[in-house]
């Protein structure tokens, strides 16, 4: 996951790696307006007027970049509208079948909207929302996303 932060004064110019499991929450709930960030050995503080928490330090260098995205042709949906989407359809996969296709969600573009579709033999489950296609997409407009994936 990239964070992007506005409004960044940096003293001194560093790399920072920090868990998401323990920094997103802490952004979400802070009543904070600043909060600094500091290395001290093997450890990092962030800290706020209320808020004062120690995280483990990590080397970034051990970690691979995180890929751009620089695709001209794509399909965009809003993230709320997916994500219900995936919750109201991943119960009817088969987590036991061997057949690839019961065990996942199928996502299909058309008509402006992307349907998602599940099945494992017995229940059907499908959900579609709005969705947008940016250029012209040359690869196939439909996919299977395993359950393990959701």
């Amino acid at each position: 996951m990239r964070l992007e932060a506005v409004d960044v004064k940096v003293i001194q110019p560093g790399v920072a790696l920090l868990p998401v499991s323990r920094v997103l929450p802490l952004l979400r709930e802070t009543k904070d307006e600043t909060l600094t960030i500091e290395l001290n050995g093997d450890r990092i503080v962030i800290r706020g007027h209320q808020t004062k928490v120690t995280l483990q330090a990590r080397d970034p260098d051990e970690f691979p970049p995180v890929a751009s995205f620089d695709e001209e042709a794509y399909l965009t949906i809003r993230a709320g509208v997916l994500k219900r989407m995936l919750r109201r359809t991943v119960f009817a996969t088969d987590n036991e079948s061997s057949r690839f296709a019961l065990g996942g969600v199928l996502l299909e573009f058309g008509s402006g909207e992307l349907v998602a579709v599940a099945t494992d033999g017995r229940r059907l489950a499908k959900m579609s929302g709005a969705a947008e296609k940016v250029g012209e997409p040359t690869t196939e407009t439909m996919t299977i996303v395993p359950t393990a994936a959701i």
